[in-house]
Order: structure tokens, then C-alpha cells, then sequence
């Protein structure tokens, strides 16, 4: 039976793939190719495969692969695995805001090629921006809910900063350990979701510290380094809102799977409520 779920799998990975190839050549850039110079239609079609049509291929195969479990990772727009998941809270979307104002933490701007521009302008300033934006990232094959940031210095180069998906807002179960192990509902799958301020809400987080910048593999977009010690980054966090009386009841949860080669880590999901 698992030989046959792989098989199944592997020819839908490669259906997908063959599809990205065949959008982004054939219907994207031999076009443009055909209106403009080849150089302003390498960029368009960068822009069109990077930010437009490989995520709506990872939200596809996202729907399609997806286990009902909370994945151990998020993903990038490639498709490739990236940021471990490592923080749950357990808190309505106010709370979740103000838990992190509190401790002098922003909200990430949108990613626009506006925003990215300003941030690579004051990357290479050296110059702040505290809302500098985040290149999305995929959990239940749909962007951030909410993505906040503290700058280390006084430039977008390094900071430290989270992701947070938003899962059960029925409240229909009761604990984090049970939401990452029992996620049914396909509507997590395939919509963004909306949260009322007061509404409880499991917010499952990915927390790294950016250490630099590079460009993603495979979408080549422009993106930042992440420190490879991601438990540092993990306790920091925690560490703040605790210092701030902003969360109780802290508690660790083994991952379900090992974070891999990319990041040294002891695996473990630490689990916290939200006042």
C-alpha cells in the first residue's frame, strides 16, 4: 500500500512540475519573449513564476499531499521544505497582537515589489526598516496569517522574526498537542482563513533569526539567510513574552519528525496560552 500511495505521488509531483515547466516557458515567457526585449521579458517572467504561479502550484500540491497533521514544516514558493514549525500559542488574534507590541516587536509589511525594493535599498544603506516583509511562507498550502519582527542594528540585514497559521477556530479541540496531530478540515487546505479579536484561536508559529540575505533555490527569490540554531531563536521568543507576563502554561511537544540537515535543533514544539 505504501509503495502504491509513493508511486501515485511521485506521478503527481511530476505532473505538477512538468505543468510549472510548461506555464512558465511555453505560456509565459516565449510570449512576452515575442512583445518585448529578452531581458525585460526574463524579469516579467521572474516576477510571474516567483510570486504568481509557483505558489499556486505548492498550494495545489499542498491540497494534494496534505495528511491531516499540522506539516513539521512550512514551505517556500519552490515547494521545498524551509522553516520547522517550533512555537504553538493558544490565544485570540488580539492577544496575539498585543503579546507581541508588547515585547516592541512590528508587523511585517506586505511583500510587493515596492516593499522589496525598499528593503534591498536599505539593505544596502544599512539603514532601518522595523517592517521590513517576509517572503511568504506555506503551512496548510496558504501563506502567514500574521509574520512579526524585532531588527538586530539598525538595518533589515538581521532580525529576529516569526510566522503564525492560524488552526481550529471552532475550538473543537482543546490542546496544541491534539491540533498538530489532527487537523481534518480541508478548509485549513485550500482558503485563507479570518479570526475575530476575540476568538481562540491555536496560533502555529515558525520562529528564525535572519542572518543575512540570499536568493531562494529554484524561484531565486530574493530572501534572507536563516541562523541554523533555530531552538535559540525558539526560547528567545518565548523567553520575551514570558519576561512580558504575555504567556503560561508553557509546555514541549516532540516533533513528529526531525528538522533534517539544514538546522540544528532538538525537535522539540514548545506550546505556550496566550493573556
Amino acid at each position: 500500500m505504501h509503495f502504491v500511495r509513493g508511486f501515485i505521488r511521485s506521478i503527481l509531483i511530476g505532473i505538477i512540475v512538468t505543468l510549472a515547466v510548461w506555464l512558465i516557458s511555453i505560456q509565459v515567457f516565449s510570449r512576452l519573449d515575442e512583445q518585448l526585449p529578452f531581458f525585460f521579458a526574463f524579469i516579467v517572467t521572474y516576477f510571474v513564476a516567483a510570486y504568481l504561479l509557483l505558489p499556486q502550484l505548492v498550494h495545489l500540491g499542498s491540497l494534494l499531499f496534505r495528511n491531516k497533521k499540522v506539516p513539521p514544516y512550512t514551505h517556500a514558493a519552490d515547494g521545498l521544505s524551509s522553516d520547522p514549525v517550533n512555537i504553538v500559542l493558544y490565544g485570540t488574534k488580539q492577544q496575539l497582537l498585543d503579546a507581541f507590541t508588547s515585547i516592541g516587536w512590528t508587523v511585517a509589511d506586505k511583500l510587493t515589489p515596492f516593499t522589496t525594493a525598499k528593503m534591498i535599498i536599505k539593505f544596502l544603506q544599512n539603514k532601518p526598516y522595523p517592517t521590513a516583509p517576509f517572503i511568504p511562507l506555506f503551512l496548510f498550502g496558504r501563506k502567514q496569517d500574521f509574520g512579526f519582527q524585532e531588527p538586530i542594528g539598525n538595518s533589515p540585514r538581521k532580525r529576529h522574526h516569526v510566522r503564525f497559521w492560524g488552526a481550529n477556530p471552532e475550538n473543537k479541540l482543546t490542546s496544541a498537542e491534539s491540533v498538530l496531530k489532527h487537523i481534518t478540515d480541508i478548509k485549513y487546505w485550500i482558503r485563507k482563513q479570518t479570526f475575530k479579536n476575540d476568538e481562540p484561536v491555536m496560533w502555529v508559529g515558525a520562529g528564525t533569526k535572519d542572518i543575512g540575505f540570499a536568493f531562494a533555490k529554484l524561484t531565486y527569490q530574493f530572501s534572507h539567510k536563516v541562523d541554523a540554531h533555530i531552538d535559540e531563536e525558539r526560547d528567545h521568543i518565548l523567553g520575551e513574552l514570558a519576561k512580558a507576563t504575555k504567556i503560561s502554561d508553557i509546555q514541549h511537544i516532540t516533533s513528529p519528525l526531525p528538522v533534517g540537515r539544514k538546522f540544528i535543533s532538538d525537535g522539540q514544539i514548545v506550546t505556550a496560552k496566550l493573556h
